[in-house]
């Protein structure tokens, strides 16, 4: 959608909401003697919760200038996750072996790569001839 502002600018963006990512709960021990520590708390099945909302809201602002007959020049600032949402993508999966989720459980994991990009912005000309 785009949106015509005063001076002949140009607004679009677009939104993408999206509910959690599945979340597999884990003991954290190995219950079944196979040597594996990924086995699940009794009565919990797999992905059976789920992170928080994904969402992330980009626009883009451009407005274009007319030199001679043939030449216009587009500038465009685009700025990514305007809102600065966090979209975590690796939450701590040890539930615990007991009947309650531990106090970690659920919460994100430390490190860039464990989510998805902050806000961003950026910018552009491109001449048209």
């Amino acid at each position: 959608m785009k949106t015509p502002l005063p001076y002949a600018f140009r607004l679009s963006g677009t939104t993408t909401a999206a509910s959690g990512l599945p979340v597999n709960p884990l003991t954290g021990v190995d219950n079944d003697g196979d040597g594996i520590a990924s086995d699940r708390p009794i009565g919990l099945s797999r992905n059976s919760f789920h992170g928080p909302l994904q969402a992330q809201t980009d626009l883009a602002l451009t407005r274009t200038f007319s030199f001679f007959e043939k030449v216009r020049v587009e500038t465009r600032a685009e700025f990514a996750n305007v809102f600065n949402h966090n979209n975590f993508v690796k939450l701590t999966t040890t539930y615990g072996n007991t009947a309650t989720a531990g106090s970690t459980f659920l919460l994100p994991q430390a490190g860039i790569q464990n989510s998805d990009p902050s806000r961003q912005i950026q910018f552009a000309t491109r001449i048209l001839f």
